[in-house]
């Protein structure tokens, strides 16, 4: 089940707690509020993932699919 995330500093403090756990190529779910969408690049590969995926899935949320790159 992924994770719902409503504003930048969650998505932040999910992400450094997730990139700590994580291997290269591990995939994770978050669901995010549409309007971080614009933001959320710049901050997932702050923490080494990228977006690889998603989908609209009910009013004003967005299912986002992350791989582990660690790109820096």
């Amino acid at each position: 089940m992924a994770d719902v995330l409503v504003n930048e500093k969650e998505v932040e403090r999910y992400l450094n707690i997730q990139k700590n756990k994580s291997k290269k190529g591990d995939i994770i779910d978050i669901i995010v509020a549409e309007d971080l969408l614009e933001k959320l690049p710049s901050i997932v590969n702050k923490y080494g993932f990228s977006i690889v995926d998603g989908d609209n899935i009910e009013a004003r949320l967005v299912r986002i699919v992350l791989e582990f790159r660690q790109l820096f």
